[in-house]
């Protein structure tokens, strides 16, 4: 009897682990996006800053893959070695090819429209019509991935979609047909890189944060 009661109880305190553990790893994850977000929203200052030197979007890009090019080859490399001393099963050539297919269109493609759209517009209407990527994640996760909707969600997409006309309509006068062309450029952004955010969650899962996004950013354009 006395056994069956450390039994129980040695349950008990893994269960409790297990709990404490998931909350710590929910909670480290909500801070990394949050400061993923944060960085994320500094990218369009920068752009702006950097279009005051008389560049343009198809440059900015070049830069910006030449400079990270050679880091992320070099992680890459590391990540791949590292599954192969662990004796981990190594990613077949197609999904590694199909993972180079998806960061094209999540860092090439999408940030050319980023690129191009802040030619037209203002830094922040900019992230204000980026940001509304998680809306198009729930409705195209919806037509294409069976993703459910929920009461909440929609909630979120009709507030964003208020704020976002809201804005646009005050520098629509200003800004003319600027404003809806890079407006255009990029919402067509905010949607490649929802597609980008439900194609990765599977070669995540399938190779690591690491490699896939060494994958998806070593791609030349």
């Amino acid at each position: 009897m006395e056994d069956v009661r450390r039994l129980c109880s040695s349950d008990r305190s893994l269960q409790a682990s297990i709990q404490t553990m998931t909350a710590q790893g929910r909670t480290a994850g909500y801070a990394l996006a949050a400061a993923g977000a944060a960085l994320f929203s500094t990218k369009a200052i920068f752009i702006k800053l950097a279009y005051m030197d008389d560049v343009n979007a198809t440059l900015m890009l070049a830069y910006r893959m030449m400079f990270a090019l050679p880091f992320f080859v070099a992680v890459g490399i590391w990540a791949y070695l590292g599954k192969r001393a662990r004796n981990e099963a190594l990613p077949s050539r197609q999904t590694m090819l199909l993972a180079l297919a998806t960061g094209f269109i999540g860092y090439y493609l999408s940030a050319l429209l980023d690129f191009k759209g802040l030619e037209y517009i203002s830094a922040q209407l900019e992230r204000l019509v980026l940001f509304t990527y998680p809306l198009f994640v729930m409705f195209l996760g919806r037509m294409f991935f069976g993703m459910s909707l929920t009461r909440a969600g929609l909630l979120a997409a009709a507030i964003t979609y208020v704020g976002l006309a809201i804005v646009f309509g005050i520098d629509l006068p200003e800004g003319g047909i600027n404003t809806v062309i890079g407006t255009a450029f990029v919402l067509g952004c905010a949607v490649t890189f929802a597609f980008y955010q439900l194609f990765a969650k599977g070669f995540i899962t399938a190779l690591g944060s690491v490699l896939f996004t060494s994958l998806s950013l070593s791609r030349p354009p």
